[in-house]
């Protein structure tokens, strides 16, 4: 019994340590998972994105052993960033799966359809209680497709992560909310190529 209170006892020191209280910065890392799709051959045109997200300024913040806000999460590049960097990865998850991505504002291909990324969630926290939590993450992005005959298509794709706190140290936070960016982008790449398979795309 006087081992699982010291146990207790560490942990809840841990919550209200410097653990807890120090800002964080740093770039999500984002590896391709999807394989080939049944759009492979075909090519798209990436525009601008759109920041749609309730919180501009931060990807995260850190609470303390109270259930306290107690320090925020930035990412490395700026929060102007967060949409380019989701942009890049849909790319880069898109181009592993064998589409031809065209970047705005280079000339579109004939007949390939404009795709904008629209950012609403790009975030981490914590879920505390006395005897410890996790940390959850959540990516949500919309995709907005429009056909060169001019469909218009339209798809919310959320994204959720999530990673035991223990020391509530850096690599945990961002443990979740790659987890979260990786589900959510692969879940968009997918939805998106099972559309431009589809005839009702080709038209």
């Amino acid at each position: 019994m006087r081992w699982e209170k010291v146990a207790v006892l560490a942990v809840a020191a841990c919550m209200c340590s410097s653990c807890a209280i120090v800002d964080a910065t740093f770039e999500p890392t984002y590896v391709p998972r999807l394989p080939a799709c049944a759009a492979q051959g075909r090519t798209v045109v990436l525009t601008q994105p759109v920041d749609q997200r309730p919180e501009k300024e931060l990807i995260g913040i850190k609470k303390n052993g109270y259930g306290n806000e107690s320090a925020s999460i930035y990412i490395e590049a700026g929060p102007a960033d967060v949409p380019g960097w989701v942009n890049d990865a849909l790319a880069k998850e898109l181009e592993t799966s064998g589409v031809t991505v065209v970047r705005s504002p280079e000339p579109a291909p004939l007949g390939a359809p404009t795709i904008t990324v629209v950012v609403r969630q790009f975030f981490v926290e914590p879920k505390l209680g006395a005897l410890g939590g996790d940390i959850y993450g959540q990516v949500a992005i919309i995709l907005e497709v429009l056909t060169p005959q001019g469909i218009q298509y339209e798809r919310l794709f959320v994204g959720d992560g999530r990673c035991q706190w223990f020391w509530g140290t850096e690599s945990e936070y961002r443990e979740a909310l790659d987890d979260a960016a990786s589900d959510a982008i692969a879940r968009a790449a997918g939805g998106l190529c099972e559309l431009l398979a589809t005839p009702e795309a080709n038209r």
